[in-house]
């Protein structure tokens, strides 16, 4: 096993760290708080710029997630599946960049 050490590579490295911190942080923030959705707009710049490392489809579900706790219209319950929801797109996200970072 071996790490891939080139300039995707290590953006890939601090794509994990923010995401990870990001996961770890959002039961702790407020609903209204901005950062989750200035998160997912870079999120989606970085799948644009490297289409072959992200699937668009779970980006675009933790973009909508983000939205839908962000201008929270729902109950606690509906808040509570959302950000569920999120948290499964953030450990994709995590897990396909230690498949790109980390290679046999």
């Amino acid at each position: 096993m071996a790490l891939r050490l080139s300039d995707s590579g290590l953006f890939a490295i601090v794509v994990i760290i923010v995401t990870a911190l990001l996961a770890f942080m959002r039961p702790r923030i407020q609903p209204e708080s901005n950062w989750p959705l200035l998160y997912f707009i870079a999120l989606v710049l970085y799948q644009k710029t490297y289409e072959e490392l992200l699937n668009p489809y779970p980006v675009f579900i933790g973009v909508l997630c983000a939205g839908m706790i962000r201008f929270e219209f729902m109950n606690a319950r509906f808040i509570k599946y959302f950000r569920w929801l999120e948290l499964l797109m953030l450990v994709y996200v995590i897990w396909s960049m230690l498949g790109y970072v980390m290679y046999f």
